[in-house]
C-alpha cells in the first residue's frame, strides 16, 4: 500500500485496532465484535489517526479489510462514511445490524470487494450487499479472482479514481 500511495501522491494512515477479538483465542486484536455496531471510540480513533497523518483540510477515504470491512460496513449503517470520499469493505460482512439506519440511501458510496474462492465471505458480502441496496443504498459489490486478501488491482483502481478526483 505503501508504494501505491506513493506512486498516486497520496498518504495513507494505518490505525491499528485496540480491542482483544471475543472469538480468538490467539490474542488479535479486532476492530469490532461481529455481532455490535462500531462503537464512537472506534470512530474516534480512526478520525484522529486520519488527521494525525494527514492534516485537518484533507479529505479522506476509508478502507478495511475483514474485521475492517465490518467496521467499515457499521460506518456505513450507522452514517459515520459521509465525511469519507469513498468507503471500501474487503473480504468480510456480517448481516445487517438491526440498529442500522432505516434509508442507508444518504449514506456512501459503498464499495464491497470479495474473493470469488472466499466461501465463507462471499455469501455473507452478497447478501449485505442486497439488504443495503433494498435500503436504497449506494453500494456496489465486486467479485475478484482469489480468496480472503486484500487484492492490488481492485485497490489500485480505488486508490486511482481517489488521486484523479483532486482530493487528496
Amino acid at each position: 500500500l505503501a508504494t501505491l500511495a506513493d506512486s498516486l501522491g497520496l498518504r495513507i494512515a494505518v490505525p491499528r485496532a485496540t480491542t482483544p477479538c471475543s472469538w480468538r483465542t490467539s490474542g488479535e486484536l479486532c476492530w469490532v465484535d461481529r455481532s455490535q455496531p462500531p462503537s464512537p471510540e472506534n470512530i474516534e480513533i480512526l478520525t484522529n489517526a486520519a488527521r494525525s497523518c494527514l492534516g485537518r483540510q484533507r479529505r479522506i477515504g476509508l478502507l478495511g479489510f475483514s474485521n475492517g470491512a465490518i467496521l467499515v460496513q457499521g460506518l456505513f449503517e450507522h452514517g459515520a462514511t459521509a465525511s469519507y470520499d469513498f468507503a471500501v469493505g474487503v473480504g468480510a460482512a456480517t448481516p445487517i445490524s438491526p440498529t442500522a439506519h432505516p434509508s442507508s440511501s444518504r449514506y456512501g458510496p459503498l464499495l464491497l470487494l470479495v474473493g470469488s474462492a472466499d466461501s465463507y465471505n462471499r455469501p455473507l458480502m452478497e447478501q449485505l450487499h442486497r439488504a443495503l441496496v433494498a435500503r436504497g443504498g449506494r453500494v456496489s459489490l465486486k467479485v475478484f479472482e482469489g480468496g480472503h486478501e486484500l487484492p492490488l488491482e481492485p485497490v489500485r483502481r480505488v486508490l486511482e479514481a481517489f488521486a484523479a478526483s483532486g482530493k487528496s
